[in-house]
């Protein structure tokens, strides 16, 4: 739900769609060096060809929560007292699937939910690649099809960002109607982004299995996370057109509040729970924080 009388026009078409311009690429750019020394700093030992496994190993890194002990070092664990994990690149590299929320209601905010999951999602399959992923973005389009763009090599961006520049935040479908498309089934894995009002935990569940990854990235904005106190605010549904005027006093806060907390918190839980991850965003963070936490 939006508060109509926060935006004027011309800040809700521009909520409603993606810019990617050069300052984004610079940073982009920017960013995806600063990983690739951090990755650098991290890793140790390359070139090696594990036995038994057809995969390279390119090194080392920490252990993550819930995850899979078969890569555990051992052995660097007794020198160093620290959990690490062999790293390995397939010899195709993995695949990766971004599922991108189109739904109206990722029109909404100031800074705009669906511009912040734009740059997210271009920043996550451009770093990506440094570690040997291709990424392929679902999102459905204007015409209401389902449509991808894929991402295998840097010359890739400039046709990315066209893709993300064509696409509006104006159906009432979201991620729950790409999540049947059987492409997505054959990603390592798969990166949910959007406020994804119109999906639950154990939708994008179903998708993990052994040695797939399902991440959640929730994108609200600033006024859905911490609203204000306001007398006589008309509230409309973006994807049904209602509309439904209040005042927004302390029990009303509070009870929103509260609400948000305890869906937040179900989230994160229910993910946790199958050594998932799952994270809230607000629009105005730069990509950069969270990109930098999804990729850790």
């Amino acid at each position: 739900m939006s508060r109509s009388r926060r935006f004027d026009p011309s800040e809700r078409a521009a909520s409603d769609r993606i810019v990617l311009d050069s300052v984004f690429v610079a940073r982009l750019e920017k960013f995806a060096a600063c990983s690739a020394r951090l990755r650098g700093r991290e890793e140790s030992g390359v070139g090696r060809v594990a036995g038994g496994g057809g995969d390279e190993f390119v090194g080392h890194r920490p252990l993550r929560v819930g995850e899979d002990l078969r890569d555990f070092d051992w052995e660097l664990y007794a020198r160093l007292e620290r959990p690490y994990v062999r790293v390995r690149r397939r010899d195709q590299g993995e695949r990766w699937c971004v599922l991108l929320d189109c739904s109206a209601s990722m029109g909404l905010g100031s800074p705009g939910k669906l511009q912040f999951a734009g740059e997210l999602a271009t920043a996550l399959a451009f770093v990506g690649l440094d570690a040997g992923a291709s990424t392929t973005l679902f999102a459905r389009t204007a015409h209401g099809g389902i449509g991808t763009v894929r991402m295998r090599q840097r010359a890739d961006l400039r046709p990315w960002i066209a893709f993300l520049e064509s696409l509006r935040a104006t159906l009432e479908f979201g991620v729950a109607s790409v999540l049947p498309d059987p492409r997505i089934a054959a990603a390592q894995r798969v990166i949910a982004i959007g406020d994804l009002m119109d999906v639950e935990p154990h939708q994008l569940l179903a998708l993990a299995r052994r040695g797939r990854r399902v991440d959640a990235l929730r994108v609200l904005a600033p006024h859905e996370l911490a609203p204000e106190l306001d007398e006589g605010v008309e509230w409309v549904d973006p994807e049904q057109g209602g509309r439904l005027a209040l005042a927004v006093g302390p029990a009303e806060l509070e009870r929103y509040s509260r609400a948000l907390e305890t869906r937040l918190e179900r989230w994160r839980a229910t993910f946790l729970r199958r050594a998932q991850h799952c994270w809230t965003w607000s629009s105005e963070r730069a990509f950069e924080d969270a990109a930098r936490a999804v990729l850790a």
